[in-house]
């Protein structure tokens, strides 16, 4: 065991020496390339370090934005939504109120009808009521001057001779000729 434990122990030895040739050929690019690697890594772990910052920060201002842009959006239909209710709303009560005025123009149209219907039939019953009292009263004085001249005649006894020329000249006189016209139309024809 003695020569493994040697030849391992020369083994070691061997190694220590190939690293003290390699540091003494490379060593200080070594600690160079180390140094530098260092920095590179610690360069980078900055680096990563911003750049998660940089894209949480970008996250959270797009997060942001998003919301604060969502709720102006939500705003704004909402307040359209509002808009349209209150347009809606002005509308019906215009509809109404335009339908009422209608309504109250229309209730006033009639009544106004109404008033000159009842003034008309007013006016036709007054006319009729007037023009029945003159009828009667026309009847009533043509009775009397028929009972006037009945009376007349029987008390003056007419002959018919008289009634005769009378009612001759009556009707000539309703056809606006004199006696002589007449006799005068009858010399002319030959009658």
């Amino acid at each position: 065991m003695n020569g493994q434990m040697r030849e391992v122990q020369d083994s070691i030895n061997t190694a220590k020496n190939v690293e003290q040739i390699r540091d003494i050929i490379f060593g200080t690019q070594t600690k160079e390339f180390d140094t530098r690697i260092t920095q590179l890594s610690d360069n980078l772990n900055e680096l990563e370090t911003k750049l998660t910052k940089m894209i949480y920060d970008s996250h959270m201002k797009l997060k942001t934005d998003s919301e604060r842009s969502f709720t102006m959006l939500e705003k704004t239909v909402e307040n359209i939504r509002m808009t349209i209710a209150k347009d809606s709303i002005s509308m019906k009560e215009q509809s109404n109120l335009r339908e009422l005025n209608l309504q109250n123009k229309m209730t006033a149209q009639n009544q106004l009808l109404v008033r000159k219907l009842n003034n008309l039939k007013h006016l036709i019953d007054e006319e009729k009521r007037t023009n029945q009292e003159n009828l009667y009263r026309i009847k009533d004085e043509i009775q009397t001057t028929l009972d006037l001249e009945l009376q007349s005649l029987s008390d003056n006894k007419l002959s018919r001779n008289k009634m005769a020329e009378m009612f001759l000249d009556i009707a000539m006189r309703l056809q606006g000729e004199t006696p002589t016209q007449i006799l005068d139309e009858g010399i002319q024809t030959g009658n």
